[in-house]
């Protein structure tokens, strides 16, 4: 008689084992919720004053862009270009003016954006970086702040108005009179 009793203890698990089961478990669980929770949250947070460095941490692949529609509410992500499913969301607050990188300010066009057989969108603002971290030059007019991107650069040089476009331009081409 005694032995039957070992036997069906043998049988079930002891309170210790399932609170360790649990606990395994729960530890799992947060490390992967945590990492998809911190994946999302980066997205959310992309500003045009960090958007190269956040990009970045995206991209595994050769080429990342983003391409914003609607006024730039609504930003999509490819990677080698392939529609990634997260999107960037109110990137701009209204809608952007993106010029040519010089003194000129010709305004930057850029081509539809197709998603489906019927879906087209008038694309607002474009983004690139390539395999070697060089992203696209250009100015962009938003926020009520104009940003001045440059591939060598990891942040935009931000300024209050066109007007200091063009001092940046001629402190620029001082310097490099100065160079030689």
């Amino acid at each position: 008689m005694f032995t039957n009793k070992i036997d069906s203890y043998k049988s079930s698990f002891t309170l210790i084992e399932i609170i360790l089961v649990v606990f395994i478990i729960s530890i799992v669980y947060g490390i992967f919720i945590s990492n998809i929770n911190k994946k999302v949250t980066h997205i959310n947070n992309i500003t045009l004053q960090n958007l190269k460095t956040n990009l970045q941490k995206l991209s595994l692949g050769n080429k990342i862009e983003i391409k914003c529609i609607n006024n730039g509410e609504l930003c999509y992500i490819f990677i080698d270009d392939k529609l990634q499913k997260q999107t960037i969301k109110n990137l701009f607050k209204t809608k952007p003016i993106v010029y040519n990188y010089d003194d000129k300010l010709d305004i930057k066009e850029f081509a539809r954006l197709n998603l489906e057989k019927f879906e087209s969108y008038d694309v607002c603002f474009e983004y690139k970086i390539d395999k070697y971290q060089k992203s696209d030059d250009m100015i962009v007019e938003a926020n009520n702040k104009v940003y001045i991107f440059n591939s060598i650069k990891q942040n935009p040089i931000v300024v209050d108005d066109l007007a200091s476009v063009s001092d940046y331009f001629d402190a620029k081409k001082q310097e490099l009179k100065d160079a030689f």
